[in-house]
C-alpha cells in the first residue's frame, strides 16, 4: 500500500475536546426533575437541560475506535485523520476517505435526507477525494418495520444514488439498509453489520463494580433528542413498572449504561423509585466491562445492543427505528427486538424471562453469528482500504 493519510468520516470520530464541568444549574435542574418524578409527573423531563459541550454519543465513538482497530491490523502504522459529520469541508486534507457506520443516510419524517448528506455530496464531487462507504446504515421511523419501501423524493434520492455510485466500495449494516439503497441504486453492495459489533475490549474486568448475587440486567433508556424525550415523558411511568416487575420476577440487579450524557438523570428517576440500579458511566471501554458482567441486555440506544453482542451476552432491542430490527435480523435474533411505540411492558417481560432462561443457547448462537459476520466485514475492509490506498 502506498503512504498516505486516510480520514475515517464518522458521527463522532474523537472524544470532545472540552472536559465537562461542574453545572450548578444542571444540578439544580436535576433536583426538580426528580422531585416532580417522586410525584408522578414525568412531564418537565427534557434533555436539553442535561447536555454539555462534552456530551456525546458512545455508540458512534465505538464504531470509529472499531474501525480504527481494524485498520491498523490491516494496514499497519498508516496516519490517520478523524473529522466528525459536518467537518468534512472544514479540513485543509486531501488523501482517500473511509465514511464509517451509524445511520449516515438518515431520513426525516418526511423522508428526506438530511442536508448533511448534501453537503458532503457537494465537497466529495468537488474535492475529487477517493472514498468508501463502511457499513453505514439507513436510519428512519419504526413505521416501515414491515419491510415496505419509503416514499423517498426525487432530490433525495439523487443525492443518496451520487454518494453511492461516486464511492469505490460500498457496504450497509443491515438488510433493510440494503433493500432501500439498492432501490435507488443497482451497484453491488455488501452486508457486513455495524462495525462496532467487532470492537474489541483493551483492559481488564472489574468484576466487582457491576456484580453480586442476584442476576444483572442491563438498561439503556434514549434520552438525547426530542423525539426520545417525547417518549420518555410519555413511558417512563410504564418503564418503572415493568423494570419493578422484572427486578421481582427474577430477582435481579440492573445497570445503566449511560451511551449519551444527558441519560444520567433517568438512571437517577429509576432509583427514586426503588429501582436497584447501578449507573455505568464513562468511555467505550467502561461500558464494554459492564456489557461483559450482565445477563442479558434491554436496549433502547442500538449501539447499546450492539456492544453488548459484541461481548456475547444477549440483548434485548427496544427499538424506535428501523435500524433496530435491522440489527437483530442480521444476528439471527429477530424476535428479541420488541417495538418501544406503543410500549408493550408484558412484552418486554416475556423476551426477558425467555432469554434468562436460554441465556447460554443465546450466548452461543451470538458468538457463532459475530464471527462469521466479521469475516465478512474483514474481507470487505482489507480490500476497500487496499483500493482506497493504492
Amino acid at each position: 500500500m502506498k503512504s498516505s493519510v486516510l480520514t475515517v468520516y464518522g458521527a463522532v470520530t474523537h472524544l470532545p475536546p472540552q472536559p465537562d464541568r461542574f453545572s450548578l444549574k444542571r444540578v439544580i435542574k436535576g433536583g426538580r426533575d426528580r422531585l416532580k418524578c417522586k410525584l408522578g409527573n414525568f412531564q418537565s423531563l427534557d434533555y436539553r437541560n442535561y447536555l454539555s459541550p462534552s456530551a456525546y454519543n458512545r455508540g458512534d465513538l465505538a464504531i470509529a475506535q472499531a474501525v480504527t482497530q481494524k485498520i491498523q491490523a490491516f494496514a499497519g502504522n498508516i496516519e490517520l485523520s478523524f473529522v466528525n459529520w459536518g467537518d468534512l469541508s472544514k479540513k485543509n486534507e486531501d488523501g482517500p476517505i473511509l465514511i464509517s457506520g451509524s445511520g449516515y443516510i438518515h431520513l426525516t419524517q418526511n423522508y428526506a435526507v438530511a442536508d448533511r448528506l448534501r453537503n458532503d455530496l457537494e465537497y466529495l464531487t468537488a474535492s475529487r477525494r477517493p472514498y468508501a462507504l463502511h457499513g453505514i446504515g439507513v436510519n428512519m421511523s419504526a413505521t416501515h418495520s414491515d419491510g415496505s419501501l419509503p416514499t423517498i423524493n426525487a432530490e433525495s434520492r439523487s443525492i443518496i444514488k451520487e454518494l453511492i455510485e461516486g464511492a469505490v466500495n460500498v457496504s450497509v449494516r443491515d438488510k433493510n439498509s440494503e433493500k432501500i439503497v439498492q432501490s435507488i441504486s443497482d451497484r453491488s453492495i455488501t452486508v457486513v453489520a455495524d462495525p462496532a459489533l467487532f470492537l474489541k475490549h483493551d483492559g481488564e474486568i472489574q468484576q466487582s463494580k457491576y456484580s453480586s448475587n442476584r442476576s444483572q440486567v442491563g438498561i439503556t433508556i434514549p434520552f438525547h433528542g426530542p423525539a426520545a424525550t417525547d417518549r420518555v415523558c410519555r413511558d417512563l411511568s410504564s418503564y418503572i413498572q415493568c423494570l419493578k416487575s422484572i427486578q421481582d420476577k427474577v430477582d435481579c440487579d440492573f445497570v445503566q449504561t449511560v451511551h449519551f450524557d444527558s441519560e444520567f438523570i433517568i438512571g437517577k428517576v429509576l432509583q427514586d423509585h426503588s429501582i436497584r440500579l447501578t449507573q455505568a458511566i464513562g468511555e467505550v471501554q467502561t461500558l464494554l466491562s459492564a456489557y461483559q458482567q450482565m445477563d442479558v441486555h434491554i436496549g433502547g440506544m442500538l449501539h447499546s445492543c450492539i456492544l453488548s453482542a459484541s461481548t456475547g451476552t444477549p440483548c434485548i432491542g427496544l427499538a424506535y427505528d428501523i435500524k433496530h430490527q435491522g440489527f437483530f435480523d442480521l444476528l439471527g435474533q429477530p424476535d428479541l427486538c420488541v417495538p418501544a411505540e406503543p410500549f408493550d411492558p408484558e412484552r418486554l417481560i416475556a423476551t426477558c424471562d425467555h432469554v434468562l432462561t436460554h441465556a447460554d443457547t443465546i450466548r452461543k448462537q451470538i458468538n457463532a453469528r459475530r464471527d462469521e459476520l466479521e469475516l465478512t466485514s474483514n474481507q470487505f475492509l482489507a480490500q476497500t482500504l487496499q483500493t482506497l490506498l493504492s
